[in-house]
């Protein structure tokens, strides 16, 4: 018996080590070169191509600090003379207020206005798309609005493509801010009306 079972079932060998020698990985480098020195410079060449046929947008940066926000405790009555100061620093819904000022399309419209819709729409061809709409929609397309963490102040950015637009696009969203802020928050009539 012993016998028989020992040549049913050889002893088992080993299994073959699973790692490659460097002859083999030259080996193979050699056999695909020119695969991989294809691939290489279509690889370089399209990063090239992205890099002087698409550029990089300019931008222009600003910090607005909420120090805090007076409002009247009855709004939209005449005479209510009884306001409050409320700090943004424990109120989320605060600054979520003054993002949603600064994203709005009364916003837009007016930097659209004050800047002027064919200094913002300056890589626009048709003359026809170089209106005070597709100008308020270049403005909230091209503004970035993030308010920072656990504090009092709204990251604000502007992108375009022209390092003219950039930055007086940004300080005329800053100065139609500020009215909007005032107008909403700081008037009696203005938010029953």
């Amino acid at each position: 018996w012993p016998d028989s079972l020992s040549r049913m079932n050889p002893p088992e060998l080993p299994a073959p080590a699973a790692s490659m020698s460097a002859n083999e990985i030259f080996y193979v480098l050699f056999r695909h070169k020119w695969k991989i020195s294809i691939c290489t410079v279509l690889g370089v060449g399209a990063a090239a191509a992205l890099f002087f046929f698409q550029p990089q947008p300019y931008q222009s940066d600003s910090m607005l600090f909420i120090r805090y926000v007076t409002e009247n405790s009855a709004p939209g009555l005449p005479g209510a003379s009884d306001a409050r100061s409320l700090s943004p620093a424990g109120g989320g819904t605060i600054l979520n207020t003054e993002v949603d000022i600064l994203s709005s399309l009364d916003i837009a419209y007016q930097v659209a206005d004050s800047v002027g819709p064919d200094k913002i729409l300056t890589k626009v061809k048709n003359p026809k798309d170089r209106d005070r709409d597709h100008a308020a929609v270049a403005v909230r397309k091209g503004l970035i609005i993030e308010p920072l963490p656990n504090s009092s102040v709204i990251h604000l950015t502007f992108r375009d493509y022209d390092p003219a637009v950039a930055q007086p696009v940004l300080a005329a969203v800053i100065e139609a801010y500020y009215k909007k802020h005032v107008e909403v928050h700081r008037q009696a009539g203005a938010i029953g009306d």
